[in-house]
């Protein structure tokens, strides 16, 4: 049954739950880009900072690493613990690694905690479709999938922007 309430796009009414999955399309899309860039972004701060050499490469290796070995490690937790878990469990290795991130005090520190904020965007990048396929009615579902692609477009360039909003010389 349809909720009135929801997006209305296309002449008729979205349900929550197919406003919801364009939510975390969009979200999910703009957290995977945004993961992504951001260590190239911020490499050269974390080297200053650090007082090391870092090459944002090797951090954005690590980071799509954690994510690799997360997605099939999510699709064991949705199975036993379902979708909504596996996507709660995700964003929340996702913020405990971005805060253990802004903690590090070494290049191993580092790269353990952006292996974690991998793992987080492996778990979300495979629960938040098979959530979107079963909340999102079949005939709508490619619409908002379509999301995905521009939303880490989105992200990355949020990331690549962020130096900008900084004072001059914070970045």
């Amino acid at each position: 049954a349809r909720m009135a309430s929801g997006c209305a796009c296309g002449g008729s009414s979205w349900s929550r739950e197919e406003s919801l999955g364009i939510t975390l399309t969009v979200l999910g899309g703009m957290h995977y880009g945004y993961n992504l860039a951001i260590p190239a972004v911020a490499a050269k701060g974390i080297a200053a900072s650090l007082g090391l050499h870092i090459d944002e490469g090797y951090l954005t290796s690590i980071t799509l690493l954690g994510a690799l070995l997360g997605s099939p490690l999510a699709g064991a937790v949705a199975e036993t613990s379902g979708r909504r878990m596996s996507t709660i469990l995700g964003e929340s290795l996702s913020v405990l690694g971005a805060v253990a991130c802004s903690l590090a005090s070494s290049p191993t520190t580092l790269a353990v905690t952006r292996f974690v904020v991998g793992l987080g965007v492996g778990f979300c990048t495979l629960c938040k479709p098979l959530y979107i396929s079963e909340t999102v009615l079949s005939d709508r579902r490619g619409t908002v999938l379509a999301l995905f692609a521009p939303s880490v477009a989105v992200g990355i360039l949020i990331a690549e922007a962020t130096p900008l909003l900084l004072p001059a010389g914070a970045a």
